[in-house]
């Protein structure tokens, strides 16, 4: 729904969020679920309900709990038979600057002062290790915003007296907490209330009235940018960023400026903004988006490109290059396919504004940048949120590197011997019984995987943990290494034990390690597994959506029989282990050829 993108009217969504939620619900009958507590420190009614919109527009329905008014402390800390019931996925935590007990006085000393902050600091620290123990679930947290009312004027940051450097320092200590507990994601008010404005952010009739923290007009910001972390969470960031060229990479138009004449480098301020542009893309490809180039122009053209000295983006920077006369949605299109990633998860920009349109009318589900000048395009995606991340892994780095080292990657269309290729990549796969250092890891990838997906079943990391230190599992993920280098955890397989039959709950793989024949490599062993155990059947499920066709032969290919069912309605399937025969595929597993 284009009213919820960005940059949406806060008030319209305000007034109509009633009617835009019937809309929404309207519009599919396949969602993610997931629940979230909200533990408040001030009012959220109106939070939430924008929240959800913005949620359901994303394809995720929410079941709310919400905590009694400023009881979150107390819902934590004694226990909520309620949220216990409840059983959150997600718990955000919505303190600010508001509910800061222990402000230092001009009278303290600076040992009194860091005792207060320690108070501050320990009992939200207390929180999160309640949670981590009681609940083992993902944590959203504030952080905590500039006060609205200081008196010391500019020495407020910096003197430890200071209200501004209090909530500095304690901000920090939060963020250390983060870094060694992954569990915890911060939710940055400080830098949206920068951003929107401190005088307009804090409004104090709204709090004496409502008890709203923040200026009513600044709620569906603060919705809308939760909604990017727990997006984020749950695997429906984007991906994929393609670019025009002319005057969207560079400025001017290579085949009539020629190589001389583009604008590009430090001569000029247009050349500056452009190299500033190409530089934030470099920075994205960093955090895994996908870069890509859809060029109306000869190839030789763009190949000059390439060969300028100020040139930051390079041809191995893009995982592909099309350079042809045909429609930009036929070609994104095309890419898509290429990739095998969904066309909602990507991004389009071009200084066009009737290429924008094109795109838009024919491929909705793409997000169109809705600018035309380099200086603005940063700007845009970072408002948007397209690219949201929470926190980075060493997995989510390698991305670029598998879609790079495709036959296509960063090429302008030739052709190649993919299974030579396949060899020459000496693959070798790891895989293991489930271990709770990858616990996170396994749950993103449950849960951003939909097209390599059989069940499309989704699971908290509480209950992969569970699942990891259950004897009544068959749990292995798959590492796939090859000459490149490690692309990280592409595989996982979960069936539960009964009897002598298991029955597999979750069965994904990566979009990155498509065709490689990773899918085999792993099933190979798992069936290995169940015989080991004794285990004499194995049942499997196909349950059908719009993006998971490609797998609906899957057991067929496996060797399984359908027992009932077909590929439109959901289908189940069976097969005795005796039977089964291995897969040959060009990947050593465990060091194994």
């Amino acid at each position: 729904m284009k009213e919820l993108d960005y940059p949406f009217d806060g008030s319209y969504l305000l007034k109509k969020r009633k009617s835009l939620k019937k809309k929404l619900m309207e519009q599919s009958d396949e969602w993610i679920n997931v629940n979230v507590a909200l533990l408040c420190g001030s009012t959220v009614v109106e939070i939430r309900e924008l929240l959800e919109l913005f949620l359901l527009n994303a394809g995720i329905k929410v079941n709310f709990y919400e905590s009694r008014y400023n009881q979150y402390w107390e819902d934590i800390m004694f226990g909520s038979d309620e949220l216990d019931e409840f059983k959150p996925d997600l718990i955000w935590i919505h303190t600010t600057s508001r509910n800061i007990m222990n402000f230092p006085a001009l009278t303290d000393s600076k040992l009194e002062i860091d005792d207060k902050l320690k108070v501050e600091y320990d009992r939200l620290e207390q929180c999160w290790e309640r949670i981590r123990e009681k609940y083992n679930c993902t944590i959203i947290q504030n952080n905590f915003e500039r006060p609205l009312n200081v008196i010391m004027g500019n020495q407020d940051i910096c003197d430890y007296h200071g209200k501004s450097n209090f909530i500095s320092r304690l901000n920090q200590k939060i963020y250390e907490y983060s870094w060694e507990h992954k569990e915890l994601v911060i939710h940055d008010i400080d830098g949206l209330s920068a951003r929107y404005g401190l005088d307009q952010w804090q409004e104090p009739r709204d709090w004496y009235l409502y008890k709203y923290v923040m200026n009513r007009n600044a709620i569906p910001y603060v919705s809308f940018n939760l909604s990017l972390i727990i997006k984020a969470i749950l695997g429906k960031n984007k991906k994929v960023l393609v670019l025009d060229d002319d005057n969207t990479l560079w400025g001017g138009v290579i085949a009539e400026d020629g190589l001389k004449n583009i604008e590009l480098g430090m001569d000029n301020s247009a050349g500056q903004a452009f190299g500033e542009w190409q530089k934030y893309l470099l920075e994205l490809k960093e955090t895994g988006v996908l870069l890509t180039l859809m060029s109306k122009n000869e190839a030789g053209a763009v190949k000059e490109v390439f060969q300028h000295p100020d040139i930051k983006v390079h041809k191995e920077d893009l995982v592909y290059i099309k350079t042809n006369w045909k429609d930009k949605s036929e070609n994104i299109r095309e890419v898509a396919e290429i990739l095998n990633i969904g066309l909602d998860y990507f991004v389009f920009v071009d200084d066009t504004s009737m290429e924008r349109e094109l795109v838009k009318n024919k491929l909705p589900q793409v997000a169109i940048v809705e600018e035309s000048k380099a200086e603005r395009f940063i700007q845009y995606i970072r408002n948007s949120g397209f690219f949201e991340i929470n926190g980075v892994t060493a997995d989510g780095l390698k991305v670029n590197h598998i879609y790079i080292t495709n036959p296509k990657g960063g090429a302008f269309d030739k052709p190649l011997d993919y299974n030579g290729y396949m060899k020459d990549l000496k693959m070798r796969a790891t895989i293991k019984n489930f271990e709770e250092l990858y616990c996170n890891r396994i749950t993103q990838l449950i849960n951003k995987t939909n097209q390599f997906n059989l069940t499309t079943e989704h699971f908290t990391s509480n209950e992969i943990m569970k699942i990891t230190n259950s004897k009544n599992y068959v749990s292995i993920y798959g590492r796939l290494n090859d000459k490149f280098g490690d692309n990280g955890i592409v595989s996982v397989l979960i069936a539960e034990k009964k009897q002598d039959i298991a029955e597999i709950l979750i069965f994904i793989l990566s979009c990155t390690v498509f065709n490689r024949g990773m899918e085999y490599a792993i099933f190979n062993t798992f069936v290995e597994k169940c015989r080991k155990e004794n285990l004499q059947y194995i049942y499997g499920r196909y349950i059908p959506t719009i993006k998971n066709h490609m797998v609906s032969d899957l057991y067929d290919k496996l060797g399984f029989t359908k027992t009932s069912g077909d590929s439109t309605n959901g289908s189940e399937w069976k097969i005795e282990i005796a039977k089964y025969r291995p897969f040959n595929s060009n990947i050593s597993i465990n060091g194994e050829e």
